[in-house]
């Protein structure tokens, strides 16, 4: 259970017990109270009870932060079932994640809304079994409480989609106005309606990054296997269904698969759409290589431009903070840098002789045997 009480022991040890405290908590480690009261996240501890021929969980002991959110002192709620302090649906809730934690002998996580003396709260609870003569005989839970990142996560999407919404809205009447002044107009009036467009077409794109960004980072994406021979194939559609005068090559020269979340293709078409984009030749050439060795895998954009500014390269490597970013800097760097971190991976830039840049995005390398 969330916080709330959730893992509990059993009423208290077996008869041959000797190795628990009066109050029921393990002591092969006779500081293992002391350590418990000093973590920040709630921790909790209930028994599990099987003397009336079906398991029971009842509180035993809680931790001084887990007591503050709560409100739950061992001296009032000691030796209490889920049901009594949370109600019988809440409770038969709380205790059925006990009784699955018994039932496989291991560790669970999970995440859960209860309603305690001191309010509402959201809980992401792991409970870990304690195990003597084979048997499960107290839960030891250790809950954050997550109710504010729940928060801020929904208001951080709403707004996002609220934003979305009416920038699209408002962007398709300023696009329609403006090819309509540029068709009607004579050419110094069609020249700066054709700028309203670009303009227009550029907000529409860091909407798109903006929201991509806030998935990116919001969503919890499982790490899986990308076969970079696959992935290259996917940045090539990407990189040829782009409007450019560039010359892009992409080598891979062995195959082999990373660790990254699946959407990591996006950052390496936003590298290169980067280095076309910030090139001051006519015809950039940007050159992605792939490098691998039996613990990671390389990818690398290199690009013949004038070289990434220090500010961007800060953003890529160390995810500079937004208060720094000025009015220049677009979100795509950032889009590179939250997918990477996302991937368990890391960013290094660094500058190409003669001129130019070399980004290099470096993932775990998964290997055949695992």
């Amino acid at each position: 259970m969330g916080g709330d009480g959730p893992g509990e022991r059993s009423d208290g040890p077996p008869a041959d017990r000797s190795s628990a405290a009066d109050d029921g908590i393990p002591v092969d480690e006779p500081d293992l109270k002391s350590i418990l009261s000093r973590i920040d996240d709630a921790v909790f501890i209930f028994a599990v009870d099987r003397s009336g021929g079906d398991l029971a969980f009842t509180f035993q002991w809680n931790n001084p932060s887990h007591e503050a959110i709560t409100g739950m002192t061992v001296e009032e709620f000691g030796g209490r079932r889920p049901e009594e302090f949370l109600g019988d649906e809440a409770g038969a809730a709380v205790a059925e994640h006990y009784r699955t934690c018994v039932d496989r002998r291991e560790p669970i996580e999970y995440e859960e809304t209860l309603e305690h003396e001191t309010g509402e709260v959201r809980w992401h609870t792991k409970l870990i079994p304690v195990i003597e003569d084979d048997r499960v005989v107290q839960i030891i839970g250790m809950a954050r409480d997550i109710t504010d990142l729940v928060e801020r996560t929904t208001h951080i999407q709403v707004i996002d989609r609220v934003f979305r919404h009416n920038i699209r809205n408002i962007l398709t009447v300023i696009q329609g106005s403006a090819r309509n002044i540029a068709d009607r107009s004579e050419p110094s009036v069609a020249d700066e309606a054709t700028q309203i467009l670009e303009l227009a077409e550029d907000l529409f794109r860091m909407s798109e990054e903006a929201r991509t960004i806030t998935e990116v980072i919001i969503e919890e994406s499982s790490l899986v296997s990308l076969d970079v021979d696959s992935l290259m194939e996917e940045v090539q559609r990407e990189v040829s269904a782009m409007d450019h005068g560039a010359d892009v090559s992409i080598a891979v020269p062995e195959s082999a698969t990373i660790v990254g979340v699946p959407r990591f293709s996006e950052a390496v078409v936003e590298l290169v759409r980067n280095a076309i984009e910030h090139s001051d030749r006519p015809s950039p050439s940007v050159e992605v290589a792939v490098r691998a060795t039996d613990e990671t895998v390389e990818l690398e954009v290199a690009d013949d431009g004038p070289g990434m500014p220090a500010m961007e390269r800060n953003i890529l490597v160390d995810g500079q903070s937004p208060q720094e970013i000025t009015h220049g800097s677009g979100l795509g760097t950032w889009l590179v840098y939250w997918i990477v971190q996302k991937s368990s991976g890391e960013v290094a830039v660094a500058d190409r002789s003669p001129r130019g840049s070399v980004v290099t995005l470096r993932l775990p390398r998964l290997q055949e045997n695992r």
